[in-house]
């Protein structure tokens, strides 16, 4: 084969790839099912990336069984079921084959111990759920226990971050008039803790959505206690088709 032919067959190779790329989206949106998935807060301060917004779900991280954990390894294929928990779509199961009529194709991330503690704020009756995680060397369990007074980051109404207030707590300035979206530091006791939690953290490839120019940054997709995301499920694959703001598509025509 002389370079002149080999370099036809490259093109047309990538062109046949593209095409059936679109193909397959296509296809993906023309019989999926349409589902509505819940965005969890992807970084607080900086979840936008030009004119793309980035994603996680709370089917992104799932809490396994002890029979299932020496079942799965990092960047594994995994499929993760999905069954109607409320105005959104939750986990049914996680296996390493299709489960049930309407699944979701994704990847091992990373599997990690969680520690589950329970705050409740000082000077009010609210209590949060914060998630820690054991990457050796005794943290965070040598840091936080039941008692221990700590400072935590709320954003969305979830924390986002705790830390003891053994030397103080120097950022938490307790409730006050904000941004929907801003970070709220406020102080509080640990209540409870539930150590051995064997979590799963999936990649889906519909992490990301691309918007027109210059409408990444709407206040609107910062709310993430107020966001649904519209995604086309078949056969595993899926393309996300729309953001829902309390209930109603965003029109990215106006601004």
């Amino acid at each position: 084969m002389n370079k002149k032919m080999l370099f036809y067959g490259i093109v047309i190779a990538q062109v046949a790839f593209l095409l059936l790329m679109i193909a397959f989206k296509q296809s993906t949106l023309a019989f999926g099912e349409r589902v509505l998935l819940k965005p969890v807060p992807v970084d607080p301060t900086d979840p936008f990336r030009g004119d793309y917004v980035t994603f996680r779900y709370d089917i992104s991280t799932i809490e396994l069984s002890p029979d299932q954990k020496p079942d799965f390894v990092v960047g594994q294929r995994v499929y993760v079921g999905l069954k109607k928990v409320a105005e959104y779509w939750g986990v049914a199961g996680v296996s390493g084959k299709p489960v049930g009529d309407l699944y979701l194709k994704g990847t091992v991330r990373s599997i990690q111990q969680k520690i589950l503690y329970t705050i409740r704020e000082e000077n009010g009756s609210g209590e949060y759920a914060y998630s820690g995680y054991d990457y050796g060397g005794g943290y965070p369990q040598g840091q936080l226990r039941d008692g221990q007074k700590v400072e935590f980051m709320l954003s969305n109404g979830q924390v986002m971050y705790a830390n003891p207030c053994d030397n103080g707590c120097p950022s938490a300035q307790g409730p006050r008039p904000k941004e929907a979206w801003e970070p709220d530091y406020r102080t509080g006791t640990i209540t409870a803790v539930t150590p051995g939690i064997t979590e799963m953290s999936i990649d889906y490839p519909i992490n990301t959505y691309f918007v027109p120019k210059g409408q990444g940054t709407r206040d609107e997709l910062r709310e993430f206690d107020r966001l649904l995301i519209e995604v086309a499920v078949w056969k595993g694959d899926a393309v996300v088709t729309g953001i829902l703001y309390d209930g109603k598509a965003i029109d990215f025509s106006v601004s």
